[in-house]
């Protein structure tokens, strides 16, 4: 508690005291869910327009021949802030579940809430690509793309077994063979909820000092084996990607970030010396595990962070549906356009990057409006009974008889 106190006597804001002030939210997580979203979208476009292979080195210091000033000037300058999208959407993810699990106590309410939020709006984006897009583009006759096992097999991806391509589809694109490959992180995030109802069922989670314990020892082993490679863990899928199980982790720390958040001072320069660190250490390919704690932090300073102009704007959440349909209407606008109207080049990649941000705007607005805001209707289907507010669990009585609150 002395370091409670210390933050309170010096009136250091803690991101539980943003929380409090803003009605029980982060008042920046809805702009950057969003901010997330379009950057991927558009990185996407931009991949997807010119093909796979973008002529970045991958190179990191200490390389053959790799400098910093090489890479500060080149493409690979860009992969630490690449990694840093899905790795912070994870994160934010573990702050907000956090959050809710914590309100509910319940890993039935808990399941299911999650089940309301995202299952309408995947379902329905399955099933306007296998039997809407499908059809259109593929180059099989209708017959054979029906009688095709892997037209059904697609569907997998709403349990998690993931599956990009569609019969005949977008076989000729720059980036063949991909319907959406933003389903990719369907897998860890099943695996994040699954850990999460685990955590939940024995109380594991409702005591935060032997959960922070636990992810504290969990970190430290993963540093040390990562550091010494005693085992052969890679913390990266690609050259933009981190692996499943290393943005499972970042979730998990996400979520003790939100147990703790009332020990966590809001503060810019901590929030500069975390981004330059996470930057370097990814670009130096020092530990990745120490990047990914101060990526969790950045990530919560921008979300304690208020962007009124934004919140004027946008009055719905449609950064799951620009997640999700994203990938798609890229891959839709390149198979129609770039072989008879556009070029992979400069033009053509803006050209795609803009019709594919409008158009799916447009989509995530819709899947809002009849989808998603509809389903979370469904929520009064859960027990009504009224729930506590989260309170750490207490220790033991003192030898004097008083009880402390955990740290």
């Amino acid at each position: 508690m002395l370091w409670n106190d210390f933050l309170k006597s010096r009136k250091i804001t803690t991101f539980a005291d943003v929380q409090r002030s803003h009605g029980g939210l982060y008042p920046g997580f809805l702009f950057l869910r969003h901010a997330l979203a379009i950057t991927i979208l558009l990185h996407h476009a931009r991949i997807l327009t010119r093909g796979p292979h973008d002529g970045s080195t991958g190179v990191i210091i200490g390389g053959d021949g790799a400098t910093m000033a090489s890479i500060l000037f080149s493409q690979d300058a860009l992969r630490p802030f690449l990694y840093s999208l899905v790795g912070a959407f994870f994160a934010l993810s573990g702050f907000l579940v956090a959050g809710s699990a914590l309100r509910n106590r319940s890993v039935k309410d808990f399941l299911l809430l999650r089940v309301f939020r995202l299952l309408p709006a995947l379902t329905t984006e399955i099933m306007l690509s296998a039997f809407i897009l499908g059809p259109i583009v593929t180059e099989f006759t209708l017959s054979a793309y029906f009688t095709d096992h892997n037209l059904y097999e697609y569907f997998g991806n709403l349990v998690g077994f993931v599956q990009f391509d569609l019969p005949g589809v977008f076989i000729h694109n720059p980036f063949p063979d991909r319907v959406n490959e933003s389903l990719w992180t369907l897998e860890p995030e099943l695996a994040c909820y699954g850990l999460m109802a685990l955590v939940m069922a024995p109380g594991l989670l409702f005591n935060r000092r032997r959960f922070g314990i636990i992810m504290l020892i969990v970190t430290a082993v993963l540093a040390i084996v990562a550091f010494t490679g005693l085992a052969d863990i890679n913390t990266r899928l690609d050259l933009t990607r981190f692996s499943h199980w290393f943005i499972v982790y970042l979730f998990f720390v996400g979520v003790v970030f939100k147990l703790f958040d009332e020990f966590l001072p809001v503060s810019l320069p901590l929030f500069v010396v975390c981004g330059v660190s996470y930057f370097f250490l990814l670009l130096t390919n020092g530990s990745d595990v120490m990047a990914g704690l101060c990526l969790v932090y950045c990530t919560a300073y921008v979300g304690a962070l208020r962007f009124g102009w934004f919140d004027r704007i946008c009055r719905w959440d449609i950064s799951y549906g620009l997640y999700l349909y994203g990938f798609p209407i890229s891959q839709t606008l390149i198979h129609f356009l770039v072989p008879h109207y556009l070029g992979q080049d400069a033009k053509g990649v803006v050209v795609i990057m803009a019709l594919s941000l409008f158009l799916t705007v447009c989509f995530a607005s819709a899947s809002w409006l009849l989808i998603e805001k509809p389903a979370l209707k469904l929520k009064k289907l859960i027990s009504p009974r009224v729930k506590e507010p989260y309170r750490p669990a207490p220790e033991a009585p003192a030898p004097d008889g008083s009880v402390r609150q955990p740290a």
